[in-house]
C-alpha cells in the first residue's frame, strides 16, 4: 500500500515541477489540482456517510495525486521565479565590459581549454562560467579578478512571457548549475590579497576537488594515456583525458555511462564490496556497515559532488534490496530518495539528465529484472558453466536498463546505439578490474615502480575496451538517428508500465495455480 503512495507522490511532484517550468497556465493548473483533490475528498466522505462503507482507494489515490501535483507546481513556480529574478538582476552586466572579483568554485579541463566557475562574493551571489586557455592551470579555491565582456548570446534568460511550448524539453544545463553568464578568454589576475574568504564547507569541497585533480594527474603520470583516460573516467568521473573522437565513439557504442561516475559505477562498487566482504564470512550487519563505509570513503575520495551523491543514493537503493532481500523495501527507497532530491532542488526534475537516467536505470533493475527471472529463456538452469551464468546476469541487467532508458535517450539526443547490449556484455565484466587497478595506481604512487606496474597491467584491459568501442563504432549502422516527441515518449513509458503491471499479475496467478495443484 505504502509503495503505491510513494509512487503517486513522486510522480505528482515530478509532473508538477515540470509543468511549472514549461507551460504558461501552471497557476491555473495549481488551483484546478486543489479543486479536484477537494472534490475527491468530499466524494469519499459523502459515500461513507450514506453507505457506511469506505470508498475504494481509487478516490484517495486521485486526491493524493492532485494534491502533490499542486505542491509540485508550487515548488516549480518558486524555483522558476528565483531563476528569473537572478537572471534579471544579472542582465545589467550584459554587453558591458566589467571587472569581477570572485573565488573559483569549480574547474573542468577539456581537450583544448579550461572551464572555470567563478562565484562572485562581493554584494552578489552570481556565478560566471569562464572559458580560458588550458594553461596556466587554475585550482578550486583560488581568488581571481577577471576583466571581460558578457554578450547577450552567452547568457540564458528565461522568457517569462512566452515559455517553451514543448513540455519536458528543457536542456539548459547552465541553468541547472545556476550559471548566470559566460565570458570567453578574459584577462585573469590572481588576487590572493583579497578579503574574500570561503566558508568551512566550501574549503572542504575545494580540497576534495583539488585532490581529485591531483589523482587524475597521478594516473596520467604512472600509466599509458588510454589507461589514465579510462581509469579517470570510471573511477573519478573525469573525462578530460579523452579526445572528442573517443568520447563520441563511446557514445555510439552505447558505453558512455562507464566513463562518467554514475549510479552504474557505484552499483558495480557496491557489488564488488559486497562480494569481497561476503567471502570474509562476516555477519550481515557488519558486512552492510563495511560496504556503506567503503562507499562513503570512495565518495569523499572522488570529490563528493552533487551528481556523485545522487548516483550513490540510487546505488544505495540496490544495496538495500540486496541486503534486505525485499524488492518492496528497495522500491520505496527509490521513490523516497527521488522525492527528497526533487524537493531539495526542484531543477533536477527538469534539467538533470543524469538524475533522470539514474532513476530510470534503477527502476528497470527493480521492476523489470524480477520479471525476466520468471522466464525460462533467462533461467540459469540452462547453463552449467559459472561464466555463462554470470554473462546471463549481465545480459538481463543490461537489457532491463536499456529498455527503460532508451525512450528517454532517443527523446533527448535523437539517436540510439544499436549495439549497446552487446557492448555492455563485452565490457562490463572488465570495469571492476579497471577501477580496482586505478585505485592501486593512486594508492602506491609513492612507489613509482609499483604504480607503473599496475598501470601497464591495466593497459591490457583498457586496450581491450578501446578495441571493442572502436570496432562497434566503426559500423555505419551502429547508431540509429531518429527522434520522438514528448507525447510519444510518454506513450512508450505508459506501455512499459502496462506491460510490467500485466506480467506481475500474470506471474502471480500462475504461481497461485501451481500451488493449488
Amino acid at each position: 500500500m505504502y509503495l503505491k503512495y510513494f509512487l503517486i507522490t513522486t510522480l505528482g511532484i515530478f509532473l508538477g515541477i515540470n509543468l511549472a517550468y514549461s507551460v504558461n497556465f501552471s497557476t491555473e493548473l495549481f488551483f484546478v489540482s486543489f479543486v479536484i483533490c477537494f472534490i475527491n475528498f468530499l466524494i469519499k466522505k459523502f459515500y461513507k456517510r450514506n453507505s457506511g462503507k469506505e470508498k475504494s482507494e481509487t478516490s484517495i489515490s486521485i486526491a493524493i495525486l492532485f494534491l502533490v501535483l499542486a505542491f509540485g507546481i508550487l515548488l516549480g513556480q518558486i524555483s522558476f521565479s528565483q531563476t528569473v529574478l537572478q537572471k534579471e538582476n544579472f542582465s545589467k552586466f550584459i554587453s558591458q565590459k566589467e571587472s569581477f572579483l570572485g573565488i573559483i568554485s569549480k574547474v573542468k579541463q577539456t581537450e583544448k581549454s579550461q572551464q572555470i566557475i567563478l562565484d562572485l562574493k562581493e554584494d552578489s551571489a552570481f556565478k560566471i562560467k569562464i572559458i580560458t586557455s588550458k594553461f596556466p592551470e587554475y585550482r578550486a579555491g583560488q581568488i581571481i579578478q577577471i576583466e571581460g565582456k558578457i554578450t547577450e548570446e552567452n547568457i540564458v534568460l528565461p522568457d517569462v512571457e512566452n515559455r517553451i511550448a514543448k513540455s519536458f524539453d528543457l536542456q539548459l544545463q547552465d541553468s541547472l548549475k545556476n550559471i548566470d553568464g559566460q565570458i570567453s578568454f578574459p584577462k585573469i589576475i590572481l588576487a590572493e590579497d583579497s578579503d574574500i574568504e570561503a566558508n568551512l564547507f566550501e574549503k572542504f569541497s575545494f580540497y576534495l576537488q583539488n585532490k581529485k585533480k591531483d589523482f587524475v594527474k597521478t594516473l596520467d603520470t604512472f600509466s599509458p594515456r588510454i589507461v589514465a583516460a579510462l581509469s579517470a573516467g570510471t573511477t573519478l568521473g573525469d573525462d578530460s583525458l579523452f579526445s572528442k573522437e573517443e568520447l563520441e565513439n563511446f557514445r555510439i557504442a552505447g558505453l558512455s555511462h562507464i566513463i562518467v561516475l554514475s549510479g552504474f559505477n557505484i552499483t558495480i562498487l557496491i557489488i564488488f564490496f559486497s562480494f569481497l566482504f561476503l567471502n570474509l564470512n562476516l555477519k550481515l550487519k557488519l558486512r552492510t556497515f563495511l560496504v556503506v563505509l567503503s562507499i562513503i570513503i570512495f565518495i569523499i575520495f572522488v570529490g563528493a559532488e552533487p551528481s556523485i551523491l545522487r548516483a550513490a543514493m540510487m546505488g544505495g537503493v540496490l544495496l538495500l534490496a540486496n541486503i534486505s532481500g525485499q524488492q518492496y523495501v528497495a522500491k520505496q527507497a527509490l521513490f523516497l530518495s527521488a522525492l527528497l532530491m526533487m524537493i531539495l532542488n526542484p531543477k533536477i526534475a527538469v534539467y538533470d539528465i543524469s538524475f533522470h537516467l539514474s532513476f530510470l536505470a534503477t527502476f528497470g533493475i527493480l521492476y523489470l529484472l524480477p520479471i525476466f527471472d520468471e522466464y525460462k529463456f533467462f533461467s540459469q538452469e540452462r547453463f552449467k558453466n559459472k561464466f555463462a551464468k554470470n554473462l546471463l546476469e549481465i545480459f538481463k541487467l543490461t537489457l532491463a536498463v536499456q529498455i527503460l532508458v532508451s525512450p528517454y535517450i532517443i527523446f533527448k539526443f535523437s539517436n540510439l546505439s544499436l549495439f549497446g547490449i552487446v557492448g555492455n556484455l563485452l565490457v562490463v565484466p572488465v570495469i571492476p578490474i579497471i577501477m580496482f587497478l586505478a585505485f592501486l595506481i593512486i594508492l602506491f604512487s609513492f612507489l613509482p615502480g609499483l604504480s607503473i606496474f599496475f598501470g601497464y597491467l591495466s593497459f591490457i584491459f583498457s586496450k581491450y575496451i578501446f578495441l571493442v568501442v572502436e570496432f562497434i563504432s566503426s559500423f555505419s549502422f551502429s547508431k540509429l538517428d531518429f527522434s520522438i516527441s514528448s507525447l510519444e515518449m510518454f506513450l512508450i513509458y505508459f506501455l512499459i508500465i502496462f506491460y510490467l503491471s500485466f506480467e506481475k499479475k500474470r506471474i502471480k496467478i500462475q504461481k497461485y495455480l501451481k500451488e493449488e495443484k
